[in-house]
């Protein structure tokens, strides 16, 4: 049976051509060294070395055993290389679900950072519907969800982000676009362009809870998949749209953002993770949130 220590001893032999330099540079004996060669030549079933004068030479087949040989060890000093970058969280794969409205707060900067310090390891992203991402979560499909909305947290760990205030998206020829900021009984009267409750509930059940608390209901609700896409509609003249702050990045021809007065009409961004998750770079992921 061929083992690793004889492709080793046989690789070293060969660069040396003489037994014992080879065996110093094992660190082994030379009657040591000759019988693993011995073990080797019968393993195969072949002869590897053929006497010269005092000394030796590879034969064919010696030859192109050091040629193989050389490609297994270097491929398994790789492999082991990836073993152990692996199990440090320095390489392998991290699953990120996400909506369109996190993706837009401090989700990016972090996972800049991240593939900055771990550039070895590969991110999937997944853009999900809230529930989505929490059955992928648990059906460990995904490492880590980004969420505008309330975790179960006896089945998942959590981070929690600041709380992020609600900016009104107008038309930019809106009635109210030169205000500095916009009360929300202002908006009575108007039609609503909100990120689907599917998607956001977060987003969608705090908006429909302020209009309720400033006693009025949306004329018309138009339910869009993304804030981006909200953004695009309120353009369009559909409505207007309460969004989470983060939108302000979004250059977005055609519409205004405005202050919500008074504040206190908030979002909150939250990382979400399954328990039981020991995966090492959603470990490095989470310590960089």
């Amino acid at each position: 049976m061929i083992e690793l220590r004889h492709l080793r001893y046989f690789t070293v032999l060969a660069q040396e051509m003489n037994f014992r330099k080879a065996a110093v540079r094992l660190n082994i004996v030379q009657p040591a060294l000759s019988q693993n060669m011995r073990q080797l030549e019968e393993a195969l079933q072949t002869r590897l070395f053929a006497r010269q004068g005092r000394g030796f030479i590879l034969t064919p087949a010696g030859k192109a055993l050091q040629q193989e040989a050389a490609i297994s060890l270097k491929q398994l000093e790789k492999s082991l290389a990836t073993v152990q970058r692996t199990a440090r969280g320095e390489e392998g794969e991290l699953r990120i679900a996400a909506s369109g409205a996190s993706m837009l707060g401090p989700v990016p900067s972090t996972v800049r950072r991240f593939r900055k310090r771990y550039p070895r390891i590969k991110i999937v992203f997944r853009e999900l519907a809230s529930d989505e991402m929490f059955r992928s979560l648990a059906s460990e499909q995904s490492d880590i969800a980004f969420v505008y909305s309330e975790v179960d947290t006896r089945a998942f760990d959590i981070r929690m982000y600041n709380p992020e205030p609600l900016r009104v998206a107008l038309p930019s020829r809106h009635r109210l676009a030169t205000h500095h900021s916009i009360s929300l009984a202002e908006l009575r009267g108007e039609s609503f362009v909100i990120p689907m409750r599917l998607t956001t509930p977060g987003i969608y059940d705090t908006v429909m809870a302020a209009c309720a608390e400033a006693g009025f209901a949306p004329v018309e609700i138009q339910e869009i998949s993304t804030a981006q896409n909200a953004l695009s509609l309120v353009a369009a003249g559909f409505g207007v749209s309460l969004l989470p702050a983060c939108v302000s990045a979004i250059q977005h021809e055609g519409t205004t953002l405005r202050s919500l007065s008074p504040q206190g009409i908030e979002v909150r961004l939250r990382a979400a993770w399954r328990r039981e998750n020991s995966s090492a770079p959603l470990k490095h992921l989470i310590e960089m949130l």
